[in-house]
């Protein structure tokens, strides 16, 4: 699994963004580990950006929310 994180964050690298790499715990004994490429301060500014990314690197990607 962290292999898979490493090189989609090196993937992402390659294409000009800073990725970051951070976990996330929920249920008890469960962590979740994730790439970011960019942070917002807002949902709206988020989905506008996701439009674009997913149409010209990752149809794949989506948004996550710590809310």
């Amino acid at each position: 699994m962290r292999k898979r994180l490493l090189q989609a964050a090196g993937k992402y690298t390659g294409l000009g963004f800073k990725p970051s790499i951070f976990n996330k715990s929920g249920v008890p004994g469960a962590r979740i580990e994730l790439v970011s490429v960019k942070t917002f301060r807002n949902y709206d500014e988020a989905s506008i950006f996701l439009k674009g990314f997913k149409a010209k690197y990752d149809p794949g990607a989506w948004i996550y929310s710590s809310r």
